[in-house]
């Protein structure tokens, strides 16, 4: 005699966030980014009694859930060259590592920040867990083992800059868009792209 019971979940969120915050800074013309989420569980468990006084409870659960945050949505589309940069290899200019997000190029100030949303992560998660527990009675005490095993795993795939970004502090005039206005940069900073590392824990 036994009892079998299931769980399926499906669960997805798209969201579009038109002035996020970064770093504590209010981006007031920072454009659009996406946040796009999804979750998936599936749960097995099986209760069986063994005899009159012994009961068995298995359980299995798989659950993957993936995040995209940052994803870039508002100013995408513009080319880097049509904004005045001099771009591709072997040159001293820019190369898009992300044509499909190339747009308004980044530009952060002290106080707020300007152009295409540069920095996104994208992580995968999956976990298998396994839970077996045996009761039995004996007279009048109540006997009960059990073990648990979880197997965990964690890809992440961070991606910042791949298309550049410009920062200008004011530490020159002690104006940071007076320097901006003189093309004078602080920093400039252009990432290369890395595959997904993943991190298992069990």
């Amino acid at each position: 005699m036994g009892d079998v019971d299931g769980l399926l979940f499906l669960g997805r969120l798209v969201a579009e966030q038109p002035l996020p915050r970064r770093s504590g800074r209010r981006e007031c013309s920072r454009l659009q980014r996406a946040e796009r989420r999804r979750a998936q569980l599936l749960a097995l468990g099986d209760i069986k009694t063994l005899g009159s006084a012994a009961v068995n409870d298995f359980h299995f659960s798989f659950m993957r859930d993936s995040t995209d945050l940052g994803h870039p949505v508002g100013g995408v589309g513009a080319s880097l060259a049509s904004q005045g940069f001099v771009v591709g290899p072997n040159t001293p200019g820019i190369v898009p590592l992300s044509p499909k997000t190339e747009g308004v190029e980044s530009v952060n100030f002290n106080n707020f920040s300007i152009g295409t949303n540069t920095n996104e992560l994208k992580q995968v998660n999956n976990i298998f867990q396994w839970r077996d527990n045996f009761s039995k009675v004996v007279g009048t005490h109540t006997i009960m083992v059990g073990a648990e095993f979880h197997y965990d795993q964690v890809n992440t795939n961070p991606i910042a800059q791949l298309n550049g970004n410009f920062i200008f502090f004011g530490s020159e005039t002690g104006v940071d868009s007076r320097i901006f206005g003189w093309a004078f940069r602080a920093s400039t900073t252009k990432a290369s792209f890395s595959p997904s590392m993943p991190a298992i824990n069990m």
